[in-house]
């Protein structure tokens, strides 16, 4: 079985692929102004995240808004993905829509604790972040499922790689892996691995939607998509009669 060549209207997977890279580099973004900031998103060490948190507060307020609109940014990603692969990735990137929008919001909390919060609101605080993290452990849970119903459609379309299908069904097992990360910090280390393992698969499901074939628009109706002469199509419609 030779792999089949499918045309793609090229606009929306541009967009798809767009929004793709710019989430990966908003999360990219959101790890480096985190780096300063102890304990975050690490179990038992609410109370030095929240600490370190105020300290660091622009810094904490500016990575929270890059993890949300990164996390926004991979639903048009996936819709975009899931109409290049076919109708069997919808599951796959339905859930991966669910679990972005909820991780969007909880991304968001560590920016309300440092902002938002009266002073002395410690426990108030931690409680906030806490369910950040929890979110955070869930959407890596939902994303790792995600990632592999869509490199089982992957398999199934002719026009993609295999190997991206593989590295996808390898990303989304570790990102299951990362949900522990709620309760143990082995599984929050874990991340160090699985993050970069999905964030490359991301960026290069992006160059593949760019390099998919395209299909060129029709010109004036014309099944064959050929360009029509406006007053030669009256003549012959008029010859006709």
């Amino acid at each position: 079985m030779y792999p089949r060549t499918v045309q793609v209207n090229a606009e929306p997977h541009r967009v798809a692929a767009g929004c793709g890279v710019l989430s990966a580099l908003l999360s990219l973004l959101g790890v480096a102004l985190s780096f300063d900031i102890e304990g975050a998103y690490r179990p038992g060490t609410l109370d030095r995240w929240f600490y370190a948190a105020q300290q660091h507060s622009g810094a904490a307020a500016w990575s929270a808004w890059s993890f949300t609109l990164s996390m926004a940014l991979m639903v048009p990603w996936a819709a975009g993905l899931a109409r290049a692969i076919g109708p069997y990735a919808w599951p796959g990137a339905a859930l991966t829509m669910m679990a972005a929008i909820i991780n969007a919001g909880g991304s968001l909390l560590p920016f309300v604790a440092v902002t938002h919060l009266p002073h002395g609101e410690d426990a108030l605080g931690q409680t906030l972040l806490a369910v950040a993290l929890t979110a955070d452990a869930l959407f890596n849970l939902l994303w790792g499922v995600s990632m592999v119903l869509l490199s089982l459609a992957m398999a199934r379309a002719t026009h993609l790689p295999m190997w991206l299908s593989g590295w996808g069904l390898v990303a989304g097992v570790m990102s299951m892996g990362v949900v522990g990360q709620a309760w143990t910090p082995v599984a929050a280390d874990f991340l160090l691995v699985a993050g970069p393992t999905w964030l490359g698969w991301l960026v290069t499901t992006c160059a593949v939607l760019l390099r998919l074939p395209t299909r060129k628009p029709r010109a004036d109706n014309d099944p064959a998509g050929r360009k029509q002469d406006p007053p030669l199509v009256a003549r012959q419609a008029a010859s006709a009669k």
